[in-house]
């Protein structure tokens, strides 16, 4: 989200931030999509959005 954000690279965001290098913060995002791990938060986010009419 910070990424989408604030438009920063991945290798510019601010380690204090995410709490890793940014370059850490993409690989790890890589392995969780490669895994199929975003599906099931993404409809719950996107159910919680549609709840509160965003």
């Amino acid at each position: 989200m910070y990424v989408l954000r604030t438009g920063v690279t991945w290798r510019d965001v601010p380690a204090e931030t995410v709490g890793c290098s940014g370059v850490r913060a993409w690989r790890r995002l890589r392995d969780w999509t490669e895994a199929g791990v975003w599906p099931r938060p993404h409809a719950a986010l996107l159910s919680e959005l549609r709840r509160a009419d965003l």
